[in-house]
């Protein structure tokens, strides 16, 4: 399951974005907490050509934070622990209220400002805790492990020190297994929405994408044919939710590969690079455990053939090994050993 959290400054438009994602069939887990299924029109054709007992759509589970203050010392821990377990931020930015193009961009880069601020002195707490204990030694006498953690340690520091998140830092992997121990905030990828009036909907987004939360609330309340007619009508393409998780996922560098097995036909969510191997461990540790085989073939190619046995008749279901790269679109069947 994918983790977001939805947060802003009070008024921004949050909570109207966060009902209009509740309503779109979401099962809300908590008053400010809904699971939602991420609309796959890949799966859907795949169950058409094998039909099983389920249908299985990744879940995006959405957290509704309260409103953002600027306090110029940081979120506090109580709201630091709430958002350290997401994979990425919506950040909601209110602009409806503006009159004129400049004073919408002034809103948006005020209230962008105001809340990555607060995001930066949260990590910037916790980083100076950590270089408070580790700066004590020479760094030229540590062992190898700890002078590479000084290091990542250090550079947190300057750039959270010149107002620079740590999500735009080139870490290699080695660094980044260090930085995940702290669970950073600004090292987490921040999708920005902006909140507009109706006005700009037809405008370019001061953000990586644009609505206006009343509308998109008042269509999670419509039936399939007037929530089109009404997009439409607006020039707007698709529901929130697939405009939303169209973001999440490029922001999560996320490819979606899929199984069908004898009840279920699925969608899973997995990192660009990933290998066959890891594919394998996201369906089941055994898998990855006596993994000997991945066959693979592309969606398409699957449903034009309809047929596993009749793909491998024609040597289109490939037999690749654990170092394969999962591509998107992918229709995996691991074959493995039972331990």
């Amino acid at each position: 399951m994918i983790h977001i959290t939805i947060i802003g400054v009070p008024l921004a438009g949050k909570t109207t974005i966060f009902n209009a994602l509740k309503g779109k069939k979401g099962k809300g887990k908590n008053y400010n907490i809904v699971v939602v299924e991420v609309p796959d029109k890949r799966l859907d054709k795949l169950f058409l050509t094998f039909p099983r007992e389920k249908k299985v759509y990744t879940e995006v589970e959405c957290i509704d934070l309260k409103g953002i203050k600027q306090s110029g010392k940081g979120l506090g821990e109580e709201v630091c622990n709430l958002l350290r377990p997401s994979d990425a931020f919506i950040l909601v930015v209110p602009t409806y209220t503006a009159s004129t193009p400049l004073e919408r961009i002034n809103l948006f880069n005020q209230n962008k400002e105001a809340i990555e601020t607060e995001l930066l002195l949260s990590d910037l707490e916790v980083i100076e805790k950590r270089w408070n204990k580790i700066k004590k030694s020479p760094v030229a006498k540590l062992p190898p492990k700890e002078k590479l953690e000084y290091q990542v340690i250090e550079t947190c520091k300057n750039l959270l020190e010149k107002e620079k998140p740590l999500n735009l830092q080139e870490w290699k992997p080695e660094e980044r297994k260090i930085l995940n121990g702290f669970q950073l905030l600004s090292l987490k990828p921040l999708i920005t929405v902006e909140n507009c009036s109706e006005d700009n909907i037809n405008t370019s987004p001061l953000g990586d994408l644009h609505l206006v939360a009343t509308i998109e609330e008042e269509l999670s309340s419509l039936s399939k044919e007037e929530a089109e007619e009404f997009l439409i009508s607006y020039g707007i393409s698709g529901e929130i939710i697939e405009r939303l998780i169209e973001k999440v996922y490029q922001a999560l560098y996320l490819v979606t590969f899929y199984t069908i097995g004898e009840k279920e036909v699925r969608a899973w969510p997995l990192p660009k690079g990933s290998n066959a191997l890891l594919a394998a461990e996201k369906i089941h540790t055994d898998m990855a455990r006596g993994f000997i085989k991945a066959e693979v073939i592309n969606w398409k190619e699957l449903i034009e053939i309809a047929s596993f046995s009749e793909a491998r008749r024609l040597g289109i279901l490939r037999l690749e090994g654990k170092d394969y790269l999962v591509q998107d679109g992918d229709v995996v069947y691991i074959k493995f050993q039972k331990k």
